[in-house]
């Protein structure tokens, strides 16, 4: 009987069987051969650059990769080789919390490729795997709904090389792909709650929220939290048990919170001291919200420029405001909306639209009001990341058009009635573009597109009438091709209507389609290891505990192990961000991570700055500033200040020294006695969270600290010194100060935040939790089997 259960499943793998029972009965053997085809087609797109010698890394020179990420993953594989997790960065903005930042990532699983391969490579490796997991997860989902396996692998290889994924590639954003790989499962695990699978359910999206977390991008953890819940009240119209679906689902989210603790924890504390801790304005937010006239990219994906043949002209950056999986994956998504007979086809194309509604964000005023009434929504900016949420519904609805089309073929007659309309439609506004445009047209577009402010190309470029020219024949020849691609699945369609097989031959131009448009849109470059090795080298020929100003390359510190003042994260904590947008003549209330340095202030004195790095076209010109303070400095006298104008007040007077005046928020105790002289402290030792100090006062003094004061910092003492506690103060509004009493000190100033220590302990917990249910019900299965084995 084994033997014919098996023979009818290997002959339901026909794929040109047609038959709904037969594709039901496949699941249990789908999901192997869905990752082996989806592993494949993972391996055709980033083979070169996963197994070919040399260091091409995936993105663009000049994106988040670049810029951050290359640097970050060294720093963190350096230190976790060494036995240390990092908590703090001390290399950017005169220290930072790290791994509180989220996207260090530094306890998410995949990340341990990092400690295994060459930089580059691991780099690769993690983009591609979570491509193909996004893929992978997406077919379980859309599988669980009973559609043909054809219908379900192609939408899934629609989802991994659509614009609102793969484009995030060219940006550099890895942890983004890291955390938007889970997002089918949260989706999985709702139906799951829905049709009363209440432990799998709870299991499979407590892991996929846990690891959503560890990933490194709160924002899509948010978003997706947003989607599930809307998606869940869809689902719960039609439940019978809507009380235990609604606890299971609450009880899914706090058990991935439980999971992701440590980091959810330490994140949350973080951004409490961070720019982000008093909420972003609300024109902030409304930042790069998906232009309502970027929907045409949905069938032509360099309307506005594609970022390689052409710079993209068009409002905010494309790889958030792209829409496209294929021309004819949107003409399936559309037919399965409105043709499909499968059960939840009227709830999936609700959330299709919902989130796209969401991804217009202050195009529409559903923005404005959740950025006013929803929690957590008034931290974030860039809300056409819901595009993401929203195609994944699409993928569904393609799916449930294929999977229509495999199984009563006849009905291709009512899609090429609309396919054919759409190609002569696409035909002839690109040849009106590219034969009949009025003289000037372009010009007037691109400079509409300028007057928003939401362009970043320079403003002599939308300026330019043979860019204009070029422009206007590249968004033609865009429609035109779509035009194309429409009528060859019209022709497809057309052919199904006599050979069932030509069936599969559509679903076939859906994925070469989106395949041709990722590897057309999958940059690469070779990191500068020799500028590089030049800084590296330069600072070991300077030894000293100073920092630096290199505005060109800022995160580059945490790869030369250098000290820079600034950086390039939204970590930074929002005092240090004041103290700077002070020194460059910004409103300090404003402060955000996007200050830029472009003087010299005399506070610069207190951050240890002592090179500034200036580009010129032979590379960068080195200056050296004198009279930089050391990290440690014992001081007598101090004034008070009772908010951060009063703060910048006295530092900006003409009588302030910081080497001999701290200002201070509160009366320190042991209070510091002026007549006082004599006395010294050293620096013993030091790590990422520590330094360790020696102090020897004839009278009481203040120890100023030059780092970034955070609340997360606190001082143990070693020896049972002079005094009985210590306290770490606010010093100058942004850095730290300890008051000691006469004597010696031996003190080891930390950065322990306490919502690491308890996150810690709640994520262990929850492990150990997990695996014990885990294990519990592994072995009743095989209790169970067992038993009822002859």
């Amino acid at each position: 009987m084994a033997v014919r259960r098996n023979a009818d499943r290997l002959m339901a793998w026909n794929p040109f069987s047609s038959s709904e029972d037969g594709a039901a009965g496949l699941q249990s053997l789908s999901r192997g051969r869905a990752a082996l085809i989806l592993a494949a087609v993972t391996l055709a797109m980033f083979a070169d650059v996963l197994f070919w010698p040399g260091e091409r890394i995936l993105s663009q020179a000049g994106t988040d990769i670049s810029h951050q990420f290359l640097h970050w993953r060294q720093f963190a594989v350096d230190q976790l080789r060494s036995g240390n997790l990092p908590l703090w960065n001390p290399h950017l903005f005169s220290g930072a919390p790290f791994f509180g930042g989220f996207q260090s990532a530094l306890l998410y699983p995949p990340n341990l490729l990092f400690l295994i391969l060459p930089l580059g490579k691991a780099i690769n490796a993690v983009v591609a795997l979570h491509i193909f997991l996004l893929g992978f997860f997406l077919h379980l989902w859309i599988s669980s709904r009973g559609l043909h396996p054809v219908a379900c692998l192609t939408a899934a290889v629609l989802g991994m090389f659509s614009g609102p994924v793969f484009l995030h590639i060219h940006a550099g954003h890895l942890p983004n792909l890291c955390t938007m790989a889970w997002t089918p499962l949260v989706f999985l695990a709702v139906d799951g709650l829905a049709e009363k699978r209440w432990l799998p359910s709870f299991f499979s999206g407590s892991a996929a929220v846990g690891m959503q977390i560890f990933a490194g991008h709160p924002q899509y953890v948010y978003y997706t939290g947003v989607a599930a819940s809307a998606y869940l009240a869809l689902r719960l119209l039609r439940c019978d048990a809507r009380l235990k679906a609604a606890a299971g689902f609450a009880a899914l989210y706090a058990g991935g919170a439980a999971l992701g603790a440590v980091q959810i924890l330490s994140g949350i504390e973080a951004a409490a001291e961070s720019v982000r801790s008093v909420g972003v304005s609300y024109p902030f937010a409304a930042s790069f919200s998906l232009p309502p006239e970027n929907l045409i990219t949905l069938v032509a994906p360099g309307f506005f420029g594609d970022m390689t043949t052409l710079p993209y002209w068009g409002r905010c950056y494309l790889w958030e405001m792209s829409l496209f999986a294929g021309v004819t994956g949107l003409a399936l998504a559309l037919f399965g909306a409105l043709r499909s007979d499968r059960s939840g086809r009227r709830g999936v194309a609700a959330m299709a639209v919902f989130l796209l509604i969401l991804a217009l964000g202050a195009h529409t005023p559903l923005h404005r009001l959740l950025y006013e009434a929803l929690p957590g929504f008034d931290k974030f900016r860039g809300a056409s990341k819901f595009a993401f949420q929203a195609f994944l519904f699409a993928c569904m609805l393609a799916a449930m058009g294929i999977d229509r089309l495999i199984r009563f073929p006849e009905s291709a007659r009512s899609l090429l009635h609309g396919v054919l309309p759409a190609a002569a439609l696409l035909a002839l506004a690109g040849l009106f573009l590219l034969l009949a445009a009025p003289q000037g047209m372009w010009a007037k577009v691109l400079a509409a597109i300028a007057a928003t402010g939401e362009g970043y190309l320079p403003k002599e470029i939308y300026q330019d009438a043979v860019f204009a020219s070029s422009a206007r024949k590249f968004s033609a020849l865009g429609l035109l091709f779509a035009s194309a691609v429409a009528l060859l699945a019209a022709l497809l369609l057309k052919a199904a209507l006599r050979t069932r097989s030509a069936v599969y031959l559509i679903a076939l131009l859906a994925c070469l389609e989106v395949f041709v448009f990722a590897r057309a849109a999958r940059p690469t470059f070779v990191p500068d290891r020799t500028g590089l090795q030049s800084l590296t080298a330069f600072f070991s020929a300077r030894p000293g505990d100073y920092r630096i100003l290199n505005p060109f390359e800022p995160n580059s510190a945490l790869s030369t192990r250098a000290r820079d003042i600034w950086g390039y994260d939204p970590g930074v904590l929002l005092r240090y961000a004041r103290f700077i947008a002070h020194t460059q003549g910004e409103d300090p209330e404003k402060a955000t991570q996007y200050a830029k340095i472009r003087r010299y202030h005399p506070w610069f004195r207190l951050l240890r700055c002592r090179y500034v790095f200036t580009k010129i076209p032979e590379g960068f010109r080195i200056q050296e500033l004198p009279d930089v303070l050391p990290r440690l400095l014992l001081v007598q006298d101090w004034r008070p200040a009772k908010d951060m104008a009063e703060a910048f007040s006295v530092m900006n007077s003409s009588d302030f020294d910081p080497a001999r005046t701290v200002v201070l928020e509160e009366r320190p105790d042991p209070e510091p006695d002026p007549a006082a002289v004599g006395g010294a402290v050293d620096l013993l030792d030091s790590s990422t969270d520590h330094v360790t100090i020696s102090a020897r006062l004839a009278g009481a003094s203040i120890l100023l600290l030059t780092d970034s004061y955070s609340r997360g910092w606190r001082v143990r003492d070693l020896a049972r010194g002079a005094q009985g506690a210590y306290r770490i103060l606010p010093a100058d509004y942004a850095l730290m100060a300890i008051p000691l009493s006469a004597g010696e000190h031996r003190l080891r100033v930390e950065y322990a935040p306490p919502a690491f220590r308890i996150g810690a302990w709640i994520s262990l917990a929850a492990i150990l939790i997990f695996l014990a249910i885990s294990g519990t019900r592994l072995l009743r299965r095989r209790h169970r089997e067992k038993e009822t084995s002859p």
